[in-house]
């Protein structure tokens, strides 16, 4: 993945440099977190029409990529632990890891989904501890959505839906 060397996070540092150098996670998870970003993007390029930056999953990935060197950076400034740090880059992993050309309002779960294949290989799920990392990845990554809810609305009205008020509809 020479491109993580390519794509910038807060401070200046690449991706690559960000989690190979971090002083937060140990070798194994810095390791770990390439190897997620490795397979996300295997599945990018597997749904891609071309080599155009303008083919939706070509800058789908330039904008995921970006996403675990981000996380890191906001966790060392936060000062999260090595668990939390490690979990903030692998759900900023698969946040968007499912988005394709027809799941621009629902790639969330899909990368949920595809986080759940992978968790078992990265967290021991049959401790309680292991567990509650792993709903917690899920959960965030299943929240995640395109913000500001004002323009999310709006792309559920253009695609389809109703526009989204909070408010139930008259008739269910």
């Amino acid at each position: 993945l020479s491109e993580l060397s390519l794509a910038p996070t807060l401070g200046g540092r690449t991706v690559r440099d960000a989690l190979t150098k971090s002083r937060v996670l140990s070798p194994d998870q810095k390791d770990t977190a390439l190897d997620m970003l490795a397979l996300v993007h295997a599945n990018f390029m597997r749904l891609k029409e071309s080599d155009s930056p303008a083919d939706p999953q070509v800058s789908g990935w330039a904008h995921i990529r970006d996403e675990p060197g981000w996380g890191l950076a906001v966790a060392e400034r936060a000062g999260l632990s090595q668990a939390q740090t490690f979990g903030a880059i692998i759900g900023s992993t698969f946040t968007d890891a499912g988005k394709g050309p027809t799941n621009f309002l629902t790639h969330n779960v899909d990368g949920a989904h595809a986080f759940l294949q992978q968790a078992p290989k990265l967290f021991d799920l049959n401790s309680a501890e292991g567990t509650k990392t792993a709903e917690g990845i899920y959960r965030a990554i299943l929240e995640h959505q395109i913000s500001p809810p004002k323009f999310m609305s709006t792309m559920v009205n253009l695609f389809g839906g109703g526009a989204i008020t909070g408010k139930l509809p008259k008739r269910l």
